[in-house]
């Protein structure tokens, strides 16, 4: 939302593809943040077909902004930090643009050092293995899309599968 607004505030005229490509999300989410920044915190967007872009219609001098506690700027502290056992997974790069968005809210709003917080707070996560991950990746999937699950199960004690279906949602 914060580049959105930049744009935005410099009449650049962006549009929901190319601020999609650019920021490596969908149309649909970019069009989601400008119907939220316009409906739910009150700011003057509408679109010009002439420029094929969105604009504000009277000046803006700043984005609202939200209360964010220090407990709170902790734990995405050690949000950023977990990021890297998702490298290489399909969770990664929906973390990071989720990430991207919270943190680029935050600037010239909330006073911290990044370096000393890096001094005060280290943890090691042994993280879940890539088959878990791929393995959840794909019940979640099912349970946003309605979808039924099928799999094989093995009864403790038994020494054969049996097929199985779930409806997560």
């Amino acid at each position: 939302m914060m580049s959105l607004h930049a744009r935005l505030k410099a009449d650049e005229f962006p549009n929901c593809r190319k601020v999609a490509e650019e920021l490596e999300v969908s149309s649909k989410t970019v069009q989601r943040d400008i119907d939220f920044m316009r409906d739910r915190l009150g700011l003057p967007i509408d679109y010009d077909p002439v420029r094929c872009g969105f604009y504000y219609t009277e000046a803006v001098t700043s984005f609202p902004s939200i209360a964010v506690s220090e407990g709170e700027i902790a734990a995405l502290f050690v949000a950023q930090k977990a990021l890297a056992q998702y490298r290489g997974t399909p969770f990664e790069r929906p973390l990071r643009s989720a990430f991207r968005k919270i943190t680029d809210s935050l600037k010239d709003r909330v006073s911290f050092s990044w370096g000393e917080m890096e001094d005060a707070i280290s943890f090691h996560s042994v993280g879940a293995s890539i088959s878990d991950l791929e393995v959840f990746d794909v019940a979640s999937q099912a349970v946003l899309r309605s979808v039924e699950l099928t799999f094989e199960y093995q009864k403790l004690n038994s020494s054969r599968y049996e097929a199985r279906h779930v409806r997560p949602f």
